[in-house]
C-alpha cells in the first residue's frame, strides 16, 4: 500500500516537478535572452533540480508519516495476512 501511495504521489508531484531536460531548456533560453551568464545558468539549473528533488523527498516522507498515523498496512503486512488467511481457508476446506 505504501508503494502504491508513493507512486501516486510521485506521479502527481512529477507532473509539476521540473525535469533535467526542462531545466536545461529553461537555462538555455535564459542565457539566449541575456538574462543569465553561462555560469549563472548552470547554477540556476542545478538549484532548480535540487529543490525539485528535495520537495519530492519531503512529500514522500509526509505521506509515509500520514499513512503510519492512519495505521494503514503496507504490502509486506498485507502479504502476511493473505498467507495466514489462505492457511485458514485450506484448513476449513479440509474439514468439510
Amino acid at each position: 500500500m505504501l508503494n502504491i501511495m508513493k507512486k501516486l504521489v510521485l506521479i502527481g508531484f512529477g507532473a509539476a516537478a521540473i525535469t533535467q531536460k526542462k531545466a536545461e531548456e529553461l537555462k538555455k533560453e535564459l542565457i539566449k535572452q541575456g538574462n543569465l551568464s553561462e555560469k549563472e545558468g548552470k547554477k540556476f539549473a542545478e538549484d532548480l533540480l535540487s529543490k525539485g528533488e528535495k520537495g519530492q523527498n519531503e512529500l514522500v516522507k509526509a505521506v509515509e508519516k500520514t499513512l503510519k498515523k492512519l495505521n494503514i498496512s503496507d504490502k509486506k503486512e498485507l502479504e502476511k495476512i493473505e498467507k495466514k488467511l489462505n492457511k485458514i481457508l485450506n484448513l476449513l476446506n479440509k474439514n468439510e
